[in-house]
């Protein structure tokens, strides 16, 4: 799955960089090409660990992938396209080849991962729905709906009291989240889904856009991608003409915002009022998640150099797993960028020696504070330590760091753990879990 995926995701930065005459040049990725990586990167090392979480409960058997940032323009050979249940169906007696179709290349990676969801001990279905009403404008396949039907459907379904019928199999949509995010809702039922959505793309949106998502009690995994370029030449402009500002007032429910462009309007600074503006929209997510993170996005930008991307990611959930599950792969991307940006370079075994050190500096450090938490606050389960410490350092550490730290202290004898249930055969460490209780020392 890895081999496949950086071969789709390579193509398409070839493509990207082919355009302007030169090789990949991490540093100077498009908009364009950093969707596909963002993407890229939420499917593989996101959705597959949450997806297969979720499967584990045996309670979901589907769950949804709705893209609403926009198709991808890049050129990638089609990919065969099973018609049934994600594998090619043999004809009887082998005479006839099975049908297939081709999936837009927005959507191959998705089946993919649903391939290999499939063939889990506990499967779980994925289908990806992707909405972009651009497609509007040219042909879309059989798998797809044009934005000129939804229209249409809507208009006769609000005279005939019908919803619009969204193929369940998923597809490419030729329309925007605010013209189809009712009759879609209505298709993925009680099923898990993440959705990702642009707050900017088709103009603002508005509470009412969002409040379905807000109060919907499947799972419900939501990405807000906040374009830091397009905040300051659109929004940041809208907000001085009267339309502007009852649009975002109606989006953050209050005028709150309007203390950031007083307190700027001496000596403005574009960052610092899209910092603030993403902060306050965030804050008008929290009542209704178990937590809100804003994420920055990280990319290679030169030699031994990471960056972040000039763009914010809010990302809203209810589940621990599916926490826990973006926590990590944030980890993972970052540390992956890290090493990648420092091979090759003059004195790379200095760099090697300098991670080293720094990962174990960082995880004493890591261990004396979960000691102080510990001794301070006299936490006696590990999951609500280890959850209030995830939450601190978002991003920083993987769910198995934290593991490794208390299995330590306990070892250590900084701590002793009354078990519920422990074996006596038991010679390694077992990890504390929800019954069993700590006592700092």
């Amino acid at each position: 799955m890895q081999d496949l995926w950086a071969d789709f995701v390579g193509e398409i930065l070839l493509t990207e960089e082919s355009g302007r005459g030169g090789g990949i040049r991490q540093h100077r990725l498009t908009e364009q090409a950093t969707l596909i990586d963002l993407r890229a990167w939420l499917l593989l090392e996101y959705l597959l660990p949450y997806a297969t979480s979720l499967g584990a409960t045996r309670i979901f058997q589907r769950c949804y992938w709705i893209d609403a940032l926009g198709t991808t323009r890049a050129s990638v050979q089609p990919m065969p396209t099973p018609t049934v249940n994600g594998t090619k169906t043999p004809s009887k007696r082998g005479k006839h080849k099975a049908q297939t179709t081709t999936l837009p290349p927005v959507l191959q990676p998705v089946a993919a991962l649903a391939q290999q969801l499939a063939r889990l001990a506990r499967p779980i279905t994925l289908q990806g729905f992707v909405l972009d009403s651009k497609s509007g404008k040219r042909k879309v396949g059989s798998n797809g709906v044009l934005a000129s039907e939804i229209a249409q459907a809507t208009h006769n379904g609000t005279q005939a009291g019908e919803v619009l019928t969204i193929p369940p199999e998923g597809g490419l949509l030729a329309a925007t989240w605010t013209e189809l995010a009712p009759a879609l809702l209505a298709t993925l039922e009680q099923s898990a889904a993440v959705f990702l959505l642009d707050p900017l793309k088709d103009g603002l949106l508005h509470y009412a856009d969002l409040a379905p998502l807000y109060q919907r009690t499947a799972p419900t995994e939501l990405f807000l991608w906040f374009s830091h370029k397009l905040m300051e030449t659109r929004l940041l402009p809208s907000l001085r003409t009267g339309a502007g500002a009852a649009a975002l007032t109606n989006l953050l429910r209050g005028d709150r915002w309007k203390s950031l462009l007083t307190r700027e309007k001496d000596n403005p600074n574009p960052q610092s009022l899209i910092d603030g503006l993403i902060h306050l929209c965030a804050e008008s997510m929290r009542p209704h998640f178990l937590s809100v993170q804003r994420l920055a996005f990280p990319i290679h930008s030169g030699p031994a150099h990471v960056a972040q991307a000039p763009y914010t990611l809010l990302f809203a959930t209810r589940r621990q797993d599916s926490l826990a599950s973006l926590n990590d792969a944030l980890c993972r991307r970052t540390r992956r960028l890290v090493i990648e940006s420092q091979q090759g370079v003059l004195n790379e075994d200095w760099f090697t020696n300098q991670r080293t050190e720094q990962i174990a500096a960082a995880g004493e450090t890591l261990a004396q504070e979960t000691l102080a938490l510990g001794r301070t606050q006299r936490i006696r389960r590990w999951p609500d330590l280890r959850q209030q410490l995830l939450l601190a350092h978002f991003g920083q550490y993987s769910l198995h760091e934290y593991d490794q730290i208390i299995t330590t202290l306990l070892a250590r004898g900084n701590v002793r753990c009354e078990w519920h249930k422990r074996s006596p055969e038991t010679t390694e460490m077992p990890l504390p879990g929800h019954g069993d209780l700590l006592l700092w020392r």
